[in-house]
């Protein structure tokens, strides 16, 4: 049985990344190919990897619910999974939980919210591709789902259906966990540490290691955000700049030294210097720039840099009509960003109607969700997207099939519904 389990894990694994690396247009080396969340606390990037098979980890479950309504913080998505931390710090989570990154001891999948065992004290969340962590009060950091390779930080490969503690962390601020199963944390130095996956430099240490416990990233002193994409990981620092390492194919890191050479080391994103927000995600980042405009780099076949065209350059653009932005959050092809209206526009991919605009026609300049006036954060999943509001609910729009959207069905929706129990 416990081959059966590894060999449908493995299998799992090649068939959500060759989803993965189609959906997003990466070009990897052949050496690789083998082995806000809301932006205004310190987690980023929860947002988010793509792909996967259909018909594994079982049913969504539907029941569920509870008589107080919950009352969010935050929201963070990746792949097919949201969770959600609550008022006093709790986390709840739904959609995909085949690896156990729902964190309810389970390996089925809820279209309903499900109690995170054991976590009541946390100050935020990430969610990775098919890992979630937690951000303990005090310092500590938490995490749970798959581990294939290290990414829960526990110094070992095995994997946790409840939350274990990241050795040797208890002075983090902010957390990330990436979307190709690598997961970055930020020390209340500045300092910044990663662990998981590291085959072409996402770790930024300069090396290709892959680690299974915290390493710090190689000269990185002033960090207040950092955001684990796919296969590349970027930090804000406090003087405004962004710095980026990595896989560079797709002009994930923003600059002329981009293509298939992986950079092991952080490097400038040029053009940059007054960012107050970022996030990263499957192969394209964004800054929120202080005075409301949105940057945006890398990928751009589905207008996901929302500067009104399908081609680019390996420089950042600014998404067109964005002046009163507040936080950003990056899908695999979409991106969305929060205004100072409480409003919420979106652009790039709609195939499943992430964009939330009631169609599933894609857009490469932003688009308004419907029905959305009060938002406080937003988080981008593969193909989903959720906010929550001033309200405490969480909404949430897109693809479904695994329950990621939280309101008890596995039915797509083009338009905002609220999880249960929100």
């Amino acid at each position: 049985m416990a081959h059966s389990r590894k060999f449908v894990g493995a299998l799992l694994f090649v068939l959500l990344t060759l989803r993965r690396l189609a959906l997003v247009g990466f070009t990897l080396p052949l050496a690789a190919c083998g082995g806000r969340t809301p932006l205004d606390t310190l987690v980023a990037g929860g947002e988010i990897s793509s792909g996967g098979a259909t018909g594994t980890g079982g049913a969504p479950s539907t029941g569920g619910g509870t008589s107080t309504k919950l009352v969010a913080t935050s929201v963070a998505t990746n792949s097919f999974h949201t969770c959600a931390l609550l008022k006093g710090g709790a986390v709840r989570c739904w959609g995909y939980g085949f690896f156990g990154q729902l964190g309810d001891g389970a390996t089925t999948n809820s279209a309903v919210p499900v109690p995170v065992a054991g976590v009541a004290d946390a100050v935020a969340v990430s969610a990775g591709s098919n890992h979630t962590c937690a951000l303990r009060n005090g310092g500590t950091v938490q995490c749970w789902g798959g581990n294939s390779f290290g990414q829960l930080g526990t110094g070992t490969w095995t994997g946790s259906l409840a939350p274990t503690s990241v050795s040797g962390l208890g002075d983090a601020v902010g957390v990330s966990a990436g979307r190709d199963e690598h997961t970055c944390a930020i020390q209340s130095d500045g300092a910044v540490q990663c662990w998981g996956k590291n085959n072409i430099g996402q770790l930024g240490n300069g090396t290709t290691d892959d680690s299974s416990v915290p390493l710090p990233v190689a000269a990185i002193g002033d960090a207040v955000v950092v955001s684990a994409g796919s296969y590349f990981t970027c930090a804000m620092l406090k003087s405004g700049g962004v710095e980026c390492w990595g896989y560079g194919a797709n002009d994930t890191l923003g600059g002329p030294t981009n293509g298939l050479t992986p950079v092991f080391e952080p490097i400038a994103v040029p053009g940059v210097a007054d960012a107050v927000a970022i996030a990263a995600g499957a192969a394209h980042a964004c800054a929120v720039l202080r005075g409301g405009a949105v940057e945006c780099w890398g990928a751009y076949a589905s207008g996901q840099l929302g500067n009104g065209t399908t081609t680019g350059g390996s420089d950042p653009v600014l998404a067109s009509g964005i002046a009163n932005a507040v936080a950003v959050a990056v899908g695999d092809r979409h991106t969305c960003a929060v205004l100072t209206s409480g409003g919420v526009d979106c652009w790039g991919d709609n195939s499943f109607g992430q964009l939330g605009d009631g169609t599933e026609t894609g857009s490469s300049v932003p688009v308004q969700v419907v029905g959305i006036s009060n938002a406080v954060g937003v988080a981008a999943g593969s193909q989903h997207t959720c906010v929550f509001l001033d309200s405490g609910a969480v909404e949430c729009w897109g693809w479904n099939a695994y329950g990621q959207l939280g309101n008890g069905t596995t039915a797509n929706s083009s338009a905002p519904v609220t999880a249960t129990g929100f």
